[in-house]
């Protein structure tokens, strides 16, 4: 199967299908609301949205982002994630020169 994409005002170009489908995701804009109700992002509790902009809270949180930028805000932000969304850090397997926690 050939995927194609226009960039711009150029011609339709290919590109592989991984490409094809980052780019059509790109284009899927969701509130963070509706990314928190996804199955990637079910469950995520934030606590302080340190990611928004907080100066403007409400226009910025009403906003449809993509994923990735919507990704981008959560990571900054205080969060509770649901148990087993994020595998505990075994420190037994970290290297000795990155410590442990005592």
């Amino acid at each position: 199967m050939t995927f194609l994409r226009k960039p711009d005002d150029s011609e339709m170009e290919p590109v592989s299908e991984a490409e094809f489908l980052a780019d059509m995701a790109s284009l899927c804009k969701k509130t963070p609301v509706e990314w928190l109700g996804t199955p990637e992002f079910k469950g995520i509790q934030i606590l302080d949205p340190d990611g928004w902009d907080l100066a403007n809270y409400d226009e910025d949180w009403a906003k449809p982002l993509t994923r990735q930028e919507f990704f981008d805000k959560l990571v900054v932000s205080t969060c509770i994630f649901p148990k087993g969304m994020i595998e505990p850090l075994n420190t037994d397997e970290l290297p000795p020169e990155r410590g442990r926690f005592v």
